[in-house]
């Protein structure tokens, strides 16, 4: 499947800023069905300390998935997400990724990074370890200087605003319950950024 061909909303943003709300709101009007991208959700029994959502008369996709005990990647996320972005297309319906994971939806709008096929390395991985962050660093530098000196300069809107996969970015400020009169654009990804408004102190 290749995600430029697809529609597909998404609806990004901080923790508690009323992501499922809105996305149960739209899946009802545009009949669509939802994704979680939560690194969380994903496990069973953690209901109460990751907020997870159990709509009643809204399909969402992606939680409950695993139990605590196990691991689980990016590479295998994405694996599961088009899965299932491919499965609601063939319903005639609307993809909705709705989550604040954010290596999770870079997966699906940029999904061709080499590093989602590499296999783990486990000796690596422990040998890296006994590395600070800061001598980590350096030696990423004189291996890729380039990658290094573009690390954390986009966000993630930014970045995803950048990519040819977008039509069309929307940044709402939730004053109340989130009530959204738009057009979504059936060609391409949409996005939604989810942001609360501060009280006055």
């Amino acid at each position: 499947m290749k995600i430029e061909d697809c529609r597909l909303l998404i609806i990004s943003g901080p923790t508690a800023t009323g992501k499922t709300n809105l996305a149960i709101k739209l899946a009802k009007l545009y009949n669509g069905e939802l994704i979680s991208a939560d690194s969380r959700q994903l496990y069973q029994g953690l209901d109460i300390g990751t907020g997870k959502d159990h709509p009643k008369d809204t399909n969402i996709h992606l939680i409950d998935i695993i139990t605590p005990d196990k691991s689980f990647s990016v590479a295998q996320y994405q694996k599961f997400a088009f899965q299932k972005i491919d499965e609601i297309h063939q319903e005639n319906k609307l993809p909705i990724i709705v989550g604040g994971t954010g290596q999770y939806i870079d997966a699906i709008v940029n999904p061709d990074k080499a590093t989602y096929s590499i296999k783990p390395n486990p000796f690596l991985r422990f040998f890296l370890n006994k590395f600070p962050v800061s001598t980590l660093q350096k030696i990423y530098c004189l291996l890729d200087k380039k990658s290094f000196l573009s690390l954390n300069k986009l966000s993630m809107d930014q970045t995803i605003n950048n990519s040819f996969l977008v039509d069309k970015n929307f940044n709402i400020i939730l004053q109340g319950d989130p009530i959204v009169n738009m057009t979504i654009q059936q060609e391409y990804v949409s996005t939604i950024s989810v942001f609360k408004e501060k009280k006055q102190q």
